[in-house]
C-alpha cells in the first residue's frame, strides 16, 4: 500500500493498513509528531510488515555514488555538508501550504534555514525555501579533510585538492528516482532486497523537524535524542 495524501491521515492509514497485514510506502513526513511515528513503527513491528518512507532521493544514483564515495573515505574525514532545496513556487492554492493538513516543513514557513552540530565535529546548513530561487547547481555539497562532494541537478562531480573534478553522475530524474523506489519496494516485498531506511532512521527524520520548530520557538540550540531510536548514531543539536 502506498499512502499518499495529507500527512495529517498518514497516521490513522497507515495503522489501519497494517492492522490489514498490508506492507505500507508512506510519503514524506511519515508523520506529524514524534508519537503518531512511534505509533506507526509500533504497528508494524506487531504485525512483522514493513513500513517505509518514501525517500525517493535514495535511489537518485547520484546520490548512491556519492554516499558510497564517502563511505570510502574519498573526501576524507566528512567536516561540513550544506543542503539546498529553494525554488519560486506559488504555494498560496496549494493544500499543503495549510498546517492543519500538512502539519510544519518549508511548505509552512515559506523560507527556513537549519543549522546542524553533530558528534565528531561535523556542522551543516540546510535551505529550504518556496520564495527564494538560489541558483545553485548542486542541492547536496560534502565538504571532507580531503575533497568535496557536490551533488547536483544537473550532474555530479568529485573534487579533490591538486586533481580536476571528476564526474560521477548525470544528475536529478524524478521520474526516474519513483520508479527506482518503487521497484525496491517491490523487491522488499517479494523478500527481494532490504529496506533502504531503517525504522530509527524513519523516527530522526520526524524528531529533526520537531527539534527545529522547538528551536525557532525557544530562540537557542536543541539536543535531537537518538537513543529512543534504538540505533547506536550520533546525536546531533539542531538550530532555526
Amino acid at each position: 500500500m502506498s499512502i499518499c495524501t495529507p500527512p495529517v491521515s498518514h497516521a490513522p492509514l497507515a495503522v489501519a493498513c497494517l492492522g490489514h497485514n498490508l506492507n505500507v510506502l508512506c510519503e514524506k513526513p511519515l508523520a506529524l509528531t514524534r508519537a503518531d511515528a512511534l505509533r506507526m513503527l509500533r504497528a508494524a513491528a506487531r504485525v512483522g510488515r514493513h513500513l517505509l518512507l518514501a525517500t525517493k532521493f535514495r535511489h537518485v544514483p547520484d546520490v548512491v555514488r556519492a554516499r558510497e564515495l564517502i563511505t570510502q573515505g574519498e573526501i576524507g574525514e566528512p567536516v561540513a555538508f550544506e543542503i539546498d532545496f529553494s525554488s519560486k513556487v506559488d504555494m498560496s492554492e496549494r493544500w499543503n501550504s495549510r498546517r492543519a493538513l500538512a502539519g510544519g516543513g518549508v511548505v509552512i514557513e515559506d523560507s527556513a534555514t537549519i543549522l546542524v552540530s553533530a558528534s565528531r565535529g561535523l556542522v551543516g546548513r540546510i535551505d529550504l525555501s518556496w520564495s527564494l530561487n538560489t541558483g545553485r547547481e548542486s542541492f547536496v555539497t560534502v565538504y571532507g579533510s580531503g575533497g568535496t562532494i557536490e551533488v547536483g541537478w544537473r550532474g555530479s562531480q568529485l573534487r579533490q585538492a591538486g586533481r580536476p573534478p571528476v564526474a560521477i553522475g548525470t544528475g536529478y530524474d524524478k521520474a526516474e528516482a519513483h520508479r527506482r523506489m518503487l521497484a525496491s519496494f517491490q523487491a522488499l516485498v517479494a523478500g527481494d532486497a532490504p529496506p533502504w531506511i531503517s525504522a530509527g532512521e524513519c523516527l530522526r527524520t520526524v524528531a529533526a523537524v520537531e527539534a527545529a520548530y522547538v528551536s525557532l520557538r525557544s530562540g537557542s540550540w536543541v539536543q535531537v535524542d537518538m537513543r529512543r531510536a534504538r540505533e547506536r548514531r550520533p546525536a546531533f543539536e539542531a538550530s532555526a
